[in-house]
Parts: C-alpha cells; sequence; structure tokens
C-alpha cells in the first residue's frame, strides 16, 4: 500500500481542477485595488502600499508608495521597473521574464492564480479534506507535495506545501479569506496570508486589498511607459539596492514582487 493510500486518496486527471479553478478568472478582465502588505518576524514588522491597475493581456500598473516609491509598467511587449532611487530603469520583454514573474504578470489581483500556474500540468490526488475545509487536492512538485483545500462553496482557501506527500514537514501555507464574486464562480480573496519558515525566523505576511474595482473602464495611459518614464535610460539587468544581490554576475537578479 502506498503512502498517498494511506492517506485515503484516488487520483485524478493531469490538472483537472487546477485548470478549472484558473479558467473561473477568464470574465475578468481589468482589476484596479490599493494593496497593503505586511510582513512580520521576530526581527520586526515592515509594510508596503500600492495601486494596482491590471489588465488582461500583460498590461499592469504598479506604484508603491511606501517603503519604496517605484512603478512597474507593462504594456503587453515589455515590463519597464524604476524606482525614485536610482536614475535609470529597468527593462526586459515578456517573452524573457523568468516562470516567477511572468505568473505574477498574469496574475489577476486577489485571485491565487500565479500560486496555480506551476500546478497546471501536474497529476492530481484527492484527499480527505482536514482543518474545515471541505474538499482537498493534492500534486507533486518537484519535492515538494502541495495541497489545495476548499470551503463548501467552492473556495480555495488554503494552499499548503509539505516536504512529502505523507503530509509531513509543512513549508508554507497561503491562506485566502474574505471573498467577494464579482462574476459567477470566479473568487477574488480581500485578505491573503502566508505562513513560512525562512532562516529560523517565523514570518507571517498579510496582503489587503481594498477600493477594488473590476471590470471597470481604465484609461489606457496607464499602461504607456513613455508617459511616466520621460528621458529615463533603461538597461535589461536590475539595479536595485533594496533586491539582494545576485551571486552569479552572468544571471540577473529576480525583480522584486508586485506589488
Amino acid at each position: 500500500m502506498t503512502a498517498l493510500s494511506c492517506l485515503g486518496l484516488s487520483s485524478a486527471k493531469a490538472g483537472e481542477e487546477v485548470s478549472k479553478l484558473l479558467s473561473s478568472y477568464s470574465c475578468i478582465e481589468r482589476v484596479a485595488a490599493k494593496v497593503r502588505t505586511t510582513s512580520s518576524s521576530e526581527g520586526g514588522q515592515v509594510a508596503s502600499l500600492a495601486r494596482v491597475h491590471f489588465e488582461q493581456g500583460g498590461l499592469l500598473h504598479v506604484q508603491n508608495v511606501v517603503p519604496l516609491k517605484r512603478r512597474i509598467i507593462s504594456d503587453g511587449v515589455s515590463l519597464h521597473y524604476k524606482t525614485d532611487e536610482e536614475p535609470q530603469g529597468y527593462r526586459k520583454t515578456i517573452e524573457e521574464l523568468d516562470p516567477s514573474w511572468l505568473g505574477q504578470l498574469r496574475n489577476v489581483p486577489g485571485s491565487p492564480m500565479e500560486y496555480l500556474f506551476p500546478l497546471e500540468t501536474l497529476d492530481e490526488d484527492k484527499l480527505l479534506p482536514s482543518d474545515g475545509a471541505a474538499s482537498a487536492i493534492g500534486c507533486s512538485l518537484g519535492n515538494t507535495y502541495v495541497v489545495l483545500s476548499f470551503d463548501d462553496l467552492g473556495r480555495l482557501v488554503r494552499i499548503t506545501y509539505f516536504e512529502s506527500a505523507n503530509l509531513t514537514g509543512k513549508k508554507m501555507e497561503h491562506r485566502f479569506s474574505n471573498f467577494d464574486e464579482p462574476c459567477p464562480g470566479a473568487w477574488l480573496a480581500r485578505t491573503h496570508e502566508t505562513v513560512k519558515e525562512s532562516k529560523g525566523q517565523h514570518i507571517l505576511s498579510t496582503t489587503e486589498f481594498s477600493n477594488m474595482a473590476v471590470n471597470q473602464p481604465v484609461h489606457d495611459v496607464l499602461f504607456k511607459p513613455a508617459h511616466f518614464f520621460p528621458d529615463v535610460a533603461f538597461v535589461d539587468r536590475l539595479i536595485d539596492t533594496q533586491v539582494d544581490s545576485d551571486p552569479d554576475p552572468d544571471t540577473p537578479p529576480d525583480l522584486p514582487r508586485i506589488p
């Protein structure tokens, strides 16, 4: 008997439930929201505040005001990043973005989509739900086993990452709550929490979405980098003192998270 069968699992088609969940957000064309994120650990608390405008087709405008003043603008072809502290900006075509950043660019604000993209083609196991969930599925992602837990309305309320399919060694957990349903079956969570252990510290990150407007008109000038970055020189490598330095000079460092 396998470890999975001991947990009461049965197999499902590759990516069936995850693909269904991702497709539920196709009715959302545009989102505008204020986003506040607070990260707490033994070392203290850090807060960030941003305004986000998202439109399907790779269009994005993020304006951070705390703690780092910056703009991130994607015009559907290239992504532009500029802080107030640096004289030059960073630019990369969407085709060149790494999967993590591409997932963030495609992510509908308030949705869990960026966490689901890596799971879309994986075999799924139907699990016995726990911790108040009504249903659950799991899948193996490299050396990690990922469990998606749903409530009785079919809303994704948790994504938990374990070291093994025995559901031992919890690495990290995303929690979603305070839902809105802007169109049938598309649930946006106004509160996202992430709990993880990093370098011996327990870290809780809470993101709150407010003033959210869905499928409302957005002025197209928001997605025109030239309007916000006149006379700015852009390079294809990020220079940002707020980001950890990259030990490999031949590999560009990751961009910060959106927003």
